[in-house]
């Protein structure tokens, strides 16, 4: 069978995005580990599945199948993606999430568009095991292999673990990501925030998300540092992180919600054809940047 789809990327975080009345039911986790893969694919971070009813909905599965609650970067995809296909004709509208209901602002970025949304206030990750909470924070030491590791974790549309890397040598804290990522007081994993403050306007970040790795940018990562950082009055509540692949623009407004700004860039589109024993991309891309 063949599959429209469109291809975006949020600060190099890339996303193959298609509209589920244009997939059949099934394994869709199956569908995520195809189509993302580079070699018989199209290759990309994850895939968003575009539901229109009765609302709109961002179903999100990382590049390795997996579903997860939602992703700061592919929700500025997905809002951009609703307007150019015509799902929608706001330019502020909400998204429904396996993290709850999202708010989208499209706006001009030059010839192209942008998106801000409004995340919510952070939330208090699950309790597991002797973490100590302070306010939304949870605190612990890891043990890991090199020893002890002092982090803080947080719930902003997925779970995130923050590492200010100021307190430890930073090619230490990129060799300890995927183990912290899978450690026991993980059950489900978390992503892994390593966040270098530059001034209390600005912050520098890598991310090792659960179910891709290292990637050039996390858009709910931004946010839980950000969040991270006012709480532990580091910096101001309004932000720019710089990513490897782009800057976010991170603000906190009343009621401690966490609005996200930045770019979603359409990169090209076209028909895959999936079949049994080959999946590879069928046709050229309609359109580059």
């Amino acid at each position: 069978m063949e599959i429209r789809f469109s291809k975006y990327h949020g600060c190099g975080n890339s996303f193959v995005i298609i509209k589920e009345q244009g997939i059949p039911a099934g394994d869709h986790s199956r569908l995520a580990l195809e189509m993302c893969s580079e070699s018989k694919g199209i290759g990309a971070d994850g895939l968003i599945i575009a539901r229109a009813d009765p609302q709109l909905e961002m179903v999100f599965y990382n590049r390795d199948g997996s579903r997860a609650p939602m992703c700061g970067n592919g929700i500025r995809c997905f809002a951009v993606f609703c307007i150019k296909e015509g799902m929608t004709r706001k330019r502020k509208f909400k998204i429904k999430t396996m993290a709850g209901i999202m708010e989208a602002e499209i706006k001009d970025r030059g010839n192209d568009l942008e998106a801000e949304i409004n995340m919510g206030p952070p939330g208090p990750a699950a309790s597991h095991g002797s973490m100590e909470k302070k306010e939304f924070l949870f605190y612990k030491k890891l043990k890991v292999s090199t020893g002890e590791i002092y982090v803080r974790t947080l719930f902003i549309g997925t779970l995130h673990t923050v590492i200010w890397a100021e307190e430890y040598p930073m090619d230490e804290l990129k060799r300890l990501c995927a183990e912290i990522c899978s450690h026991p007081a993980f059950p489900e994993k978390t992503n892994v925030d390593i966040v270098r403050i530059i001034d209390r306007k600005t912050l520098e970040m890598f991310t090792y998300e659960r179910g891709a790795g290292f990637t050039p940018a996390c858009g709910t990562g931004a946010c839980a540092a950000v969040a991270a950082g006012i709480a532990e009055g580091k910096i101001e509540n309004k932000v720019d992180v710089f990513l490897p692949g782009g800057k976010l623009h991170i603000e906190q407004r009343k009621n401690k919600e966490i609005f996200m700004k930045g770019p979603a860039v359409f990169i090209a589109g076209g028909l895959y054809r999936r079949d049994t024993n080959d999946t590879r991309l069928h046709g050229g891309a309609d359109h580059t940047v």
